[in-house]
Order: C-alpha cells, then sequence, then structure tokens
C-alpha cells in the first residue's frame, strides 16, 4: 500500500509543471497559470501566423503588397479568451497577468474597447491591493499616453492602499506627463512634482532588480533638469574616426546632429 501512495505521488509530482522561484525553489504551477501559458502560446502561434507573409517578405516593395485582414487578427479573437480566463481564476496572479494583457495587448485594437475597460474596472475594484500587481504596473506607461492608460495608473495611484503599487502607478504618470515631443510647463511641473513625492514616500523601494526608485528618478531628474529641450547640452569629448580629439563645444553657434546608438 506504501509503495502505491508513494508512487502516485512521485507520478503527480512528475506530471505537475513547476515554476522557479527567485530563491531558486520550485514550486507547482497553479491551475490558473497553466491554462494561461498555453493560451498565452496559443496566441503566439496565431499572430506569428497572422503575419507571416509580412515576415517572409524579402523586400519593403513585397512587403508593401501584404494586406492584412483585420477580421483575422488574433488580438481581438483572443481578447474575449482572456476575459474568460481570467473570470475563472478570478483573484489569483493568473487572473492579474490575464487582465493586464487584455489592457496592453488588446488595447490595441478598438475591437477591444468593451474588453479593456472591463479589465481597467476590474483592476480598480478587484485587484489594485493584489501582491503581483506592482510588476505588471511598472511599466504599463509604455502602452502610450491614452485615457485608458490615465484612468487606470491614477486609479491606482489614488486608491491602492500598497506601496509598490502606487509608486509603480505614480512612475508611470510622471513618466506619461513627459510624454510626446513637448512637454508644456505645466506637465514638467506634474512630473518633477511626483518624482519628489515618490522619492520622498518609496525611494527605498525596489524599481527594477537592484535599482531603487529613489536612484531611477535621480536620474529622471537630472535628465528633466538637463536633457529636455532647450536646455544647453551637456559638454561631450570623444575622439572622431580620424583620431582627433574632440569636444561638442568646439562646435558651439553651430548646427549639430548627434547620433546615439547601441546594440543589444
Amino acid at each position: 500500500m506504501l509503495r502505491r501512495v508513494l508512487l502516485l505521488i512521485f507520478v503527480a509530482a512528475v506530471a505537475t509543471p513547476l515554476l522557479a522561484q527567485p530563491t531558486g525553489d520550485l514550486v507547482p504551477l497553479t491551475a490558473g497559470q497553466i491554462a494561461l501559458n498555453a493560451l498565452e502560446e496559443e496566441f503566439r502561434a496565431a499572430q506569428n501566423e497572422y503575419y507571416r507573409r509580412y515576415a517572409e517578405a524579402k523586400s519593403d516593395e513585397e512587403r508593401e503588397k501584404v494586406i492584412l485582414d483585420p477580421s483575422k487578427d488574433p488580438v481581438p479573437i483572443f481578447a474575449s479568451r482572456y476575459v474568460d480566463l481570467a473570470r475563472e481564476h478570478a483573484g489569483s496572479a493568473a487572473a492579474v497577468e490575464a487582465w493586464m494583457w487584455v489592457f496592453q495587448v488588446a488595447g490595441r485594437s478598438p475591437r477591444s474597447d468593451e474588453h479593456v475597460r472591463e479589465a481597467i474596472d476590474t483592476l480598480l475594484e478587484s485587484y489594485r491591493d493584489h501582491v503581483s500587481l506592482p510588476e505588471h504596473v511598472r511599466f504599463a506607461f509604455y502602452a502610450g499616453n491614452s485615457p485608458p492608460t490615465v484612468r487606470l495608473l491614477e486609479g491606482l495611484w489614488q486608491r491602492s492602499a500598497r506601496d509598490e503599487t502606487r509608486a509603480a502607478a505614480g512612475y508611470g504618470l510622471a513618466r506619461l506627463a513627459l510624454s510626446g515631443r513637448v512637454a508644456t510647463t505645466e506637465s514638467q511641473e506634474r512630473a518633477r512634482a511626483l518624482y519628489e513625492e515618490l522619492r520622498s514616500k518609496y525611494g527605498d523601494l525596489a524599481f527594477h532588480g537592484e535599482l531603487s526608485y529613489r536612484t531611477q528618478i535621480e536620474r529622471d531628474l537630472f535628465e528633466l533638469e538637463n536633457l529636455w529641450v532647450g536646455k544647453v547640452a551637456p559638454e561631450i569629448t570623444g575622439e572622431d574616426i580620424g583620431g582627433t580629439q574632440f569636444s561638442l563645444s568646439d562646435y558651439r553657434g553651430k548646427v549639430v546632429m548627434l547620433d546615439f546608438w547601441g546594440d543589444w
């Protein structure tokens, strides 16, 4: 009997997917996370197929000839499935992730407006203090300075009781205030006030990895005070392709184009 019980335990352990935790321990995935992973894989496959002809085009001329049928766009098609999953696993981390997917990904499609509104309403009403929400909110401002993004971040900034969530939402609002080609004086002051409040209240919280909000905000404030449109560019020294040393100040009074680039 004991051997049979041990065998059943072994089979269950082998058959249950595991998730690596930050501590290095492995814990079983929840049913919600398993379902979410399967749905994400299915969505990626559908999206790859939808854009396949465009991706396989050999030239810009070929790509211009590719016409995608909006009715077959997998985003609005899958949005309802993510909503169903979130409802089925209500209260879980998987539900938080599913609702955030609807907000961030389905938000690209006007056909998903109703689902996006439901996602924001549900996140604000039922998940604003959920432990897993800050990780998803931290970079939500990349969704763009749109009414839905502002509504979600403003709602969390005003209503969440969790410091990590308020910090993430407040930081996103500061970044949104500075979005666009030219930020107004009013929006710059709004961003500066948010940065100062965040640094004072939440500076010691982790922003990303070992980087704290204080360090990140000090970088952003330096950029706002020194690198914004209309500011005098800081001195730059270097060596040109001919080996000659130069300084940016050598070209004061002339039109200069600076091209900064990186490779990852």
